[in-house]
C-alpha cells in the first residue's frame, strides 16, 4: 500500500512540474522596440491579449502602443519593472490594468488622450474617467502638497502614492482617509466630505507634525495619530463629538484646545502632560479599571434651589423653556430658564447655561448673553434661539434646542 502510494505521490508531482512547463512555454518574453512582452490567450474566449512586462529601450518618454503585431496591449504587469528610467508615459484606452505604473520610480508624470473615454489625467496624475479612484501617482513627481480630489472614494491608490512618493509632505484628504500609517507625510489636513478618522489610520507617522481637522468631522477613531512622535499642533473640528481613547498618545501635543460641540473624550486621548483647555461642562472621569487612566464627559447640571443634579449630556432628550413669548419693554431684561428632559422625563430644576448657546435673530430689537440673559433695546420682534452645544445634528436637532419669540415694545 505504501509502495503505491509512493508512486501516486510521484506521478502527481510530474503531472504539477510538467504543467508548469507548459505554462511557461505559453508565456514567452518577447520584446518590440523595447517593450518587453508576453502574448497571453483567454481559454474562455479563444482571444489573444498583450502583457506588458518592461521597457528596455532608450527613450525617456514613452507611449504604450494599442497593439503589437495585430494582438491588444491590455494589461501592465503589476510591477511594472522600469529598467530604463523613464520620466513619462502615455497610456491608450486599450490598456485596461495601469496600475503596475506605481512601481516605476522614475516617473515623473503620466498623459492620456483628450477624447479618452477610461481615463482622465489631472496635473499628471492618473485617475479612472469618473475621477472616484487614483490609478497611479508619479513615484518622481516632486510636488510636496497635494489635494485629493472629494469624488476619490477609494482609499487604495492614495496609500499607494504616499508609499511610493518621496517628495510628499502636505496632503488634504477630502473624500476618503487611506491607511497612512508609517508614511513620511509631515502635515495633513482633513476636510471635504470627511465625517470619520478611522482607528489607527494615522498611527506611527513618525514625521507628522501639524495637523488641521474640517468641519464635518464628528469622530477620531481609537490610535488615530497614535505614535505620531513629530505631532504638536493639532486644530480640532468645531462640530467634533468624540475623541476615542490613546487617539494622539505618544506625541509632542502640549496644548489643545477641545471645541464646545465635544461631548465625550476616552481615557488617555492625549499625552498625560498636555494643557487641555475645555468647556466647564465636560467633567473629568476615572477608568474604574485603571485609576491611573481619565477622560472627559459632558454633563448638564439642574439646580433646584440649594440642591443640584447631573445629567449625561448624551440622554437629554429634550430641553425647553416654561416662556416660549416675551413681551419686554425697551430697557428691561430677562433672564432665560430652560428646564432638561432625560430619556422623555422631564427633571426638576433649570439647567446651567455653560452647555447652551444663545442667539438673537435681530440683536438691533433685543440682544442676548451667553448666560441667557435678554436685553430689550429698542420696539421690534426678534427670536431668541436656545441650543445646547453637543447635540446631534442629523436625529436631535429639533429636541435639543427651542425658540423663544420676544416683542419689544
Amino acid at each position: 500500500m505504501r509502495k503505491l502510494l509512493s508512486y501516486f505521490l510521484v506521478f502527481t508531482l510530474i503531472i504539477a512540474t510538467v504543467g508548469v512547463l507548459d505554462v511557461s512555454a505559453e508565456e514567452k518574453e518577447l520584446n518590440w522596440n523595447g517593450f518587453i512582452y508576453q502574448i497571453h490567450n483567454d481559454t474562455v474566449t479563444n482571444n489573444k491579449h498583450i502583457l506588458i512586462e518592461d521597457y528596455v529601450g532608450t527613450e525617456r518618454q514613452i507611449t504604450f502602443p494599442k497593439e503589437i503585431d495585430g494582438i491588444a496591449v491590455t494589461e501592465l504587469s503589476e510591477r511594472f519593472t522600469c529598467t530604463s528610467n523613464i520620466t513619462s508615459v502615455k497610456i491608450m484606452d486599450t490598456m485596461l490594468e495601469p496600475e503596475g505604473l506605481a512601481w516605476c520610480d522614475t516617473l515623473e508624470k503620466i498623459l492620456v488622450d483628450d477624447s479618452s473615454t477610461r481615463y482622465k489625467v489631472i496635473d499628471g496624475i492618473l485617475y479612472n474617467k469618473k475621477v472616484t479612484k487614483l490609478l497611479c501617482y508619479p513615484g518622481a513627481k516632486q510636488d510636496r502638497k497635494y489635494i485629493a480630489p472629494k469624488t476619490v472614494t477609494e482609499a487604495y491608490g492614495l496609500q499607494q502614492m504616499l508609499i511610493k512618493n518621496k517628495f510628499l509632505k502636505d496632503v488634504t484628504f477630502t473624500g476618503v482617509i487611506p491607511d497612512c500609517s508609517h508614511t513620511n507625510i509631515e502635515k495633513v489636513k482633513i476636510s471635504g466630505n470627511v465625517s470619520y478618522i478611522p482607528e489607527g489610520v494615522f498611527r506611527e507617522c513618525k514625521k507628522l507634525k501639524t495637523v488641521e481637522i474640517g468641519k464635518k468631522v464628528e469622530f477620531i477613531g481609537r490610535d488615530a495619530f497614535y505614535g505620531c512622535e513629530s505631532l504638536q499642533s493639532v486644530k480640532l473640528s468645531n462640530n467634533l463629538r468624540s475623541i476615542h481613547s490613546c487617539a494622539f498618545g505618544k506625541t509632542k501635543i502640549k496644548k489643545i484646545k477641545i471645541p464646545q460641540s465635544v461631548d465625550y473624550i476616552d481615557y488617555d486621548v492625549f499625552p498625560s502632560k498636555a494643557k487641555i483647555t475645555k468647556s466647564s461642562y465636560l467633567r473629568r472621569v476615572v477608568n474604574p479599571w485603571n485609576k491611573s487612566q481619565y477622560g472627559y464627559k459632558a454633563y448638564v447640571i439642574a439646580k433646584t434651589g440649594a440642591k443640584t443634579k447631573k445629567y449625561r449630556a448624551a440622554n437629554v432628550t429634550k430641553i425647553t423653556s416654561s416662556n416660549k413669548k416675551l413681551r419686554l419693554k425697551k430697557g428691561d431684561t430677562h433672564k432665560v430658564k430652560t428646564r432638561v428632559f432625560i430619556f422623555k422625563k422631564k427633571k426638576a430644576g433649570f439647567i446651567k447655561t455653560d452647555i447652551l448657546k444663545f442667539t438673537s435673530s435681530n440683536n438691533k430689537v433685543a440682544k442676548v448673553t451667553q448666560a441667557g440673559k435678554i436685553k430689550a433695546l429698542r420696539k421690534g420682534t426678534t427670536t431668541i434661539t436656545v441650543m445646547m452645544r453637543t447635540f446631534e445634528k442629523k436625529s436631535h436637532t429639533s429636541r435639543k434646542q427651542y425658540k423663544i419669540k420676544v416683542k419689544v415694545a
